[in-house]
């Protein structure tokens, strides 16, 4: 099943494909989602701060999974600094 979601003029999967900012979500009646991205971490790096900006922003977006809408659970983290 293709699932297109509409964000003003764009879509989920465009938006994503540019910003790289979800990794999971809900969303109502579509069920919960995560974003598959490719890339690999430098792990020869000492800089902590800089290999973790490195592989968040040169990771590339593969494709959005959808869970069934009728069995989806889904938990949020969120730590604030």
């Amino acid at each position: 099943m293709k699932i297109t979601i509409q964000i003003g003029r764009s879509t989920l999967k465009n938006l994503l494909r540019i910003q790289k900012v979800i990794d999971i979500g809900c969303i109502a009646d579509y069920g919960s989602f995560y974003v598959d991205y490719q890339g690999e971490e430098d792990t020869e790096s000492k800089d902590f701060d800089n290999r973790y900006l490195n592989y968040y922003n040169e990771r590339k977006f593969n494709k959005i999974v959808f869970s069934r809408s009728d069995i989806s659970v889904v938990s949020f983290f969120l730590q604030a600094s």
